[in-house]
């Protein structure tokens, strides 16, 4: 048997080759006690049609070590089927329907008129025709109208179109350091000096400061900060929090641009944004922003994120088509958009969040890459699935995301790093670890040759069949 957890795409490729082999069976189910709600829904799109039922005490997996009230309502079965694109149909217990498919609101489904469904737009239409086209309304069509696995295609097309290795997945090793209300300069200095010798080993390796609300430090003190980093360490510097930067800046007296040079001239920076930034920023901050970028000559990692009941709702929707749309333009324009990250609200679901990473893919193609950071996946467990005492939740989408135009996971700080486990998600999914700088361009023709002898015996032993 597997000796782990399974990840989701071994859930979902069992579901498609059950569908594709066992063609005399009308029905497959996806079990969702068992799988957890998220990889279950998302099953209806790999070959299940059935999700069981709403279940009012189940007691196999709580024997198993199941913690969680394995209960679900019917309202909550339906709306995880119709999220998927499609109606809920009840049935007995032998399997016939009772009454009608039905919507949301009660009402009857209709057949569909011949021709009239749009989940074949990807066979009638050339990709590029929507590539260019800036009707919202067109892409909100599309977006609605397609499976996960239509739109997929659609991000992989994209991600073809690249020059890099597109069956490469990627990531960076970064040492993390929180910069809050009660750092200090001197707090900061003496923590540089303990960073893991091991940083400075790996190619490509970069310090991120992740500036939290209500920073301390002045923009005086984060500038010699900046500078002793590139006397002492030689390490690229990612500055994540760009809304903290601004108010650093402007409690200083400057011009955000003019701060932004500042910033520019002590070292190899890259800004980052980070969550709380996408909520403080709309489209008009968003073009600034990038002028400002452009003009210290600065490159920048932008970030979008997916909110709760994304695929339900049109506004949703379109509000995040045009800031996709406006970024596009930005990197076109500016050309300094290395990556666009994607994060979410908590309590997302699995299909609103590689919905979400496949639009994002699909209209900024200019990006070298579309980036689903490690730390941000959602668990997918709506229920607590039974696993052995002291082991966290499996981290079940992350061998998903490349299916739908990711190509990176972030920078991954190295105190946190597993590289065995990263290893396993990235090589599930038929991907190539590879290793990146904070530039996001690989480090090495091959990804061992990107780490030391002492790193590599330690973490990789198991892997050498896959790495020589």
């Amino acid at each position: 048997g597997i000796g782990r957890y399974t990840y989701s795409f071994d859930d979902l490729k069992t579901i498609a080759v059950a569908r594709l082999f066992l063609d005399n069976f009308k029905n497959i189910k996806a079990y969702w006690v068992m799988m957890g709600q998220d990889i279950a829904q998302l099953a209806l799109s790999f070959g299940a049609n059935d999700l069981d039922g709403t279940v009012n005490e189940e007691k196999i997996s709580k024997m198993a070590g199941g913690k969680a009230g394995m209960t679900m309502s019917r309202r909550e079965l339906e709306s995880l089927i119709t999220q998927t694109g499609k109606y809920p149909q009840e049935r007995d217990t032998l399997y016939n329907p009772l009454g009608k498919p039905s919507r949301d609101n009660g009402s009857e489904v209709k057949e569909k008129e011949s021709g009239s469904d749009s989940s074949n737009f990807i066979d009638a239409n050339p990709f590029m025709h929507y590539a260019d086209d800036d009707d919202y309304g067109t892409w909100l069509n599309i977006f609605k109208n397609s499976s996960i696995n239509d739109l997929g295609i659609l991000a992989h097309k994209v991600k073809s179109s690249a020059t890099r290795n597109i069956n490469a997945q990627g990531f960076s090793v970064t040492k993390d350091i929180d910069i809050n209300r009660e750092s200090s300069l001197e707090n900061i200095k003496i923590a540089l000096t303990k960073i893991n010798p091991e940083i400075m080993q790996i190619k490509g390796a970069s310090l991120s400061f992740k500036l939290g609300a209500d920073a301390s430090l002045s923009l005086t003190e984060f500038l010699m900060l900046l500078e002793i980093v590139t006397e002492d360490l030689a390490l690229p510097m990612r500055i994540c929090g760009i809304n903290e930067l601004k108010t650093m800046i402007l409690e200083e007296g400057l011009a955000f641009s003019e701060g932004l040079r500042e910033v520019a001239r002590r070292g190899k920076i890259i800004l980052e944004m980070d969550k709380a930034d996408t909520s403080h920023i709309d489209i008009e901050d968003l073009i600034v922003l990038a002028k400002a970028i452009h003009y210290a000559d600065l490159k920048w990692l932008a970030m979008v994120k997916i909110p709760v009941g994304y695929v339900e709702n049109d506004g949703q929707i379109l509000h995040h088509i045009q800031y996709l749309k406006t970024l596009g333009q930005i990197s076109e324009d500016y050309q300094n958009i290395l990556g666009v990250a994607v994060t979410h609200v908590d309590g997302v679901s699995a299909i609103d969040y590689l919905k979400g990473i496949a639009l994002t893919r699909i209209l900024i193609p200019q990006t070298l890459s579309t980036i689903t950071p490690l730390n941000e996946i959602p668990a997918s467990c709506r229920v607590e699935l039974a696993i052995e005492e002291g082991k966290k939740q499996p981290q079940k989408l992350a061998s998903l995301v490349s299916l739908v135009g990711s190509d990176d996971f972030g920078g991954i700080d190295i105190d946190a790093l597993d590289y065995v486990s990263l290893c396993e998600e990235i090589f599930i999914s038929a991907r190539e670890p590879e290793l990146r700088d904070a530039w996001l361009s690989p480090c090495a023709a091959k990804y061992e040759q990107s780490f030391s002898r002492q790193i590599k015996e330690e973490h990789f032993t198991s892997f050498d069949h896959t790495l020589a």
